[in-house]
């Protein structure tokens, strides 16, 4: 097992979505959050998974997609993606520089990098976005 140093260790995911995409091998994580939630798997491979491959219920709730896109949360940028080749306007918003390499080299075209902080300070006006999307656990982030 290796451990990450210090420097990766605030991009635990970003360095998964990363490694991942590089060798395209599943990776083990165990991850304890700040409140105590622990998150365990061996599934990074579900981020980069194309629509046939969601479940039913992601697709279900992405048929009410309309308009520009805010991807709060983005990730490794699948749902971003998606959009973006349905033709769609799509901002990509992820608080990993680890993804955000990723989402770029996926072929993700608007891409930033910040969190729920961050989006208040880039003082988007009233209407910027028709839906903003917060798929998996980044509900909570907002």
């Amino acid at each position: 097992m290796r451990t990450l140093t210090k420097k990766y260790v605030s991009d635990i995911f970003g360095v998964m979505y990363y490694n991942y995409y590089l060798n395209r091998r599943e990776i083990y994580y165990n991850i304890r959050r700040e409140d105590d939630y622990i998150d365990y798997g061996n599934e990074i491979s579900r981020y980069f998974q194309t629509y046939n491959d969601w479940s039913e219920v992601s697709r279900d709730v992405l048929q009410d997609v309309v308009g520009r896109i805010l991807d709060f949360g983005a990730g490794a940028g699948r749902h971003a993606l998606f959009f973006q080749e349905k033709g769609h306007e799509v901002v990509a918003l992820d608080n990993s520089r680890f993804a955000m390499k990723v989402m770029k080299k996926m072929g993700v075209k608007k891409i930033v990098l910040g969190d729920v902080n961050f989006l208040e300070k880039l003082n988007f006006s009233q209407g910027s976005f028709d839906t903003i999307l917060m798929m998996f656990n980044n509900f909570g982030l907002g």
